[in-house]
């Protein structure tokens, strides 16, 4: 499978955020849209944390998410998991690890979900100005692998 990205590039007030919400309204049969915003984010794990959950969330249906909370729950120490919210014990948990694993899942959802990430170059920013710039390009190359991923 092919993976698809697009890069809105535009000043400020244009109507960018707008029309990603407005694609999140669009009930389309194949596609799901769902719109994250992550211009507050400054660490990477954190980025991959708010990915992660959303994932985890658009799975929450049939049995087949029963078994995969099963083995998630094991290994993350998840204490909670409701519509609005999952909590993880207290381990260190690699989150961009975590959605490569959960594409695999994924994959199998009825729907191609579409990620549309409002402020991902400010939230690059960030990682540059409050760890460095080291850890931006990580950040990027991990981004990147996970968007190529095969499954």
């Amino acid at each position: 499978p092919e993976s698809n990205n697009v890069s809105i590039a535009a000043p400020r007030r244009v109507g960018k955020s707008s029309f990603m919400l407005n694609l999140v309204e669009i009930k389309e049969a194949e596609f799901q849209c769902i719109y994250l915003i992550t211009e507050s984010i400054n660490k990477l794990n954190e980025f991959f944390k708010k990915i992660y959950k959303i994932l985890l969330s658009q799975l929450n249906t049939g049995a087949k998410f029963k078994q995969l909370v099963e083995v998630v729950f094991k290994r993350l120490d998840i204490r909670k998991n409701s519509a609005t919210e999952i909590e993880f014990g207290g381990i260190d948990i690699n989150y961009f690890e975590e959605n490569l694993f959960l594409c695999k899942e994924v994959k199998q959802f009825p729907k191609k979900l579409v990620l549309l990430i409002d402020e991902f170059s400010k939230t690059v920013e960030n990682i540059i100005t409050d760890v460095s710039k080291e850890a931006a390009k990580n950040f990027l190359h991990q981004c990147r692998e996970l968007r190529q991923n095969p499954v």
